[in-house]
């Protein structure tokens, strides 16, 4: 996993850091977007499947291809310090047919949404848990 994360911090930063100063501001990665870093379905399954699926083998705990709610909770919270309420509203938010499981292409779909559905109604709206109103 710290593998497959610094590759892809490599790839953004190869990509986006224009000043080479080992950060990307809001700016520059704004910019490299603009400039097509990601754009397309292909470049962007290029940078984030590897490391969605390293995600998913860590994160489910069963090995069902799939994330339970408790397994969501777990991850999200570990990796991106998550609340458990925001947590547990995300699942629910991402499992679309409400199967109680999030697979690998729903978690993709809610990515991809996160980073170019510009729909407020998207599931990549509540990727990273809800949005901060201030």
């Amino acid at each position: 996993m710290r593998e497959l994360s610094d590759g892809l911090w490599h790839h953004l930063s190869q990509a986006a850091d224009a000043d080479v100063d080992g950060r990307i501001s809001l700016a520059e990665y704004q910019a490299a977007f603009a400039a097509g870093l990601l754009v397309t379905p292909a470049s962007f399954d290029a940078g984030y499947v590897p490391f969605l699926d390293a995600l998913m083998d860590i994160a489910d705990q069963d090995g069902d291809g799939k994330l339970t709610r408790d397994e969501q909770v777990c991850w999200s919270g570990a990796l991106m310090g998550l609340p458990e309420a925001d947590a547990r509203e995300v699942f629910g938010r991402l499992d679309r047919d409400a199967d109680g499981l999030i697979s690998r292409d729903d978690m993709l779909q809610a990515i991809r949404d996160f980073y170019f559905n510009e729909e407020p109604t998207s599931t990549g709206v509540w990727l990273l848990g809800p949005l901060d109103p201030a």
